[in-house]
């Protein structure tokens, strides 16, 4: 190997490392996270129940702060929503695209899905789930001070961004799952329509 591969190898090298070590050690934490313990099981036609999540889940996800509720409209369908916090760098997400495989989910479907907040359009992923042989839907993002997305490659660019920026770090999941039916459909967009307002107002950092 030549002297200038070499010099250019131990640079990557250096500064990957550098990067690593900015990321791991000197990101600095956010003294709060979002609240969940006020977010409101009744609201308009919906009555939610709180789903407790597993220890197991907990000491694998790591959250800050978890949510989890299964919630039923006029109607009776049933909508279940998980609200996932994390504020410092350990933990984080699983992404359903990799998850709901490995958990006997069968993905039919991938589509783009927008929830309104406000003037802005939220870009969601929304799934087209198989179970034990029923039809479910799954929406989900990921909320970052750099804003919101539903792409896994993007959402490791703004955590990477908000690291090298040596910003607090703070991420929210959202996933919501209903029946895959016509009138679960219109439920899951009324829900989300109903309860926007409440995830978003109790995020201690907005998203851009």
């Amino acid at each position: 190997m030549d002297r200038k591969k070499f010099f250019l190898i131990a640079v990557i090298i250096i500064v990957a490392a550098t990067i690593s070590w900015v990321v791991k050690y000197r990101q600095p934490t956010l003294e709060d996270s979002a609240d969940w313990s006020t977010f409101p099981l009744n609201s308009g036609e919906w009555v939610g129940e709180i789903d407790a999540v597993s220890q197991g889940v907990i000491d694998l996800l790591q959250p800050s702060g978890i949510f989890n509720a299964n919630y039923f409209g006029s109607d009776g369908i049933q909508v279940n929503l998980f609200l996932g916090d994390w504020s410092d760098a350990r933990g984080g997400p699983h992404s359903p695209m990799n998850c709901v495989p490995g958990s006997g989910w069968l993905v039919e479907e991938s589509l783009d899905h927008s929830v309104q907040h406000g003037k802005r359009e939220i870009p969601a992923k929304r799934l087209r789930l198989v179970y034990k042989q029923n039809d479910y839907l799954m929406d989900f993002w990921y909320i970052t001070p750099y804003g919101e997305t539903s792409n896994d490659y993007q959402l490791k660019l703004y955590e990477m961004l908000t690291s090298l920026a040596l910003q607090p770090r703070h991420l929210t999941f959202v996933r919501l799952v209903a029946r895959d039916t016509e009138s679960g459909r219109a439920a899951l967009n009324r829900f989300e329509q109903t309860f926007i307002n409440e995830i978003y107002q109790r995020l201690p950092v907005k998203s851009r």
